[in-house]
């Protein structure tokens, strides 16, 4: 992606854009987070899906790449992977400005053999603490956001699923 200009990304082109938004607005729903976005790989790079509700506004497409967050899975593991408020998090350029991310959660969406990763479901807020039950909720809605990914993939085999 240029700084200049956002492409729309190969889900929203192939007309999954509304089942990733509805999956996210159970999340939302579900967590009230300040941001929830699911970050997809493309041919040059990802794209995040950024929940048209969120209250935190998209950042840039600079402020993204600059940023360590919304991107690929942070966990080697592919595991899970949260922050809260460590000097990682502190000194992201997301984590600066009025309405700063303070604490952030990540979970891969993985493809059914369970070794391909279809994309991330991330969280973030301006509070500095996890809301309760986080883990459960991403790893429920996984499994969604994985079939809808795997069906969007799957049209011209763009990934190995």
């Amino acid at each position: 992606m240029s700084a200049a200009k956002e492409r729309e990304s190969t889900c929203t082109r192939r007309g999954f854009g509304d089942e990733i938004e509805s999956i996210m607005d159970a999340v939302l729903g579900e967590l009230n987070v300040d941001v929830c976005a699911v970050v997809v790989p493309e041919a040059h790079g990802f794209a995040v899906h950024w929940h048209r509700n969120s209250r935190i506004s998209k950042p840039s497409a600079e402020q993204l790449k600059q940023s360590r967050l919304f991107k690929s899975p942070l966990s080697r593991d592919g595991n899970v992977f949260m922050l809260e408020a460590v000097p990682f998090l502190a000194k992201d350029v997301l984590a600066k400005g009025s309405k700063r991310i303070a604490t952030y959660a990540e979970c891969p969406v993985k493809g059914a053999s369970g070794k391909t990763v279809l994309g991330t479901i991330c969280l973030a807020d301006s509070r500095p603490q996890v809301p309760a039950g986080v883990l459960d909720v991403l790893e429920g809605y996984t499994k969604q956001l994985a079939d809808v990914l795997h069906r969007c993939y799957k049209e011209d085999n763009d990934i190995m699923i």
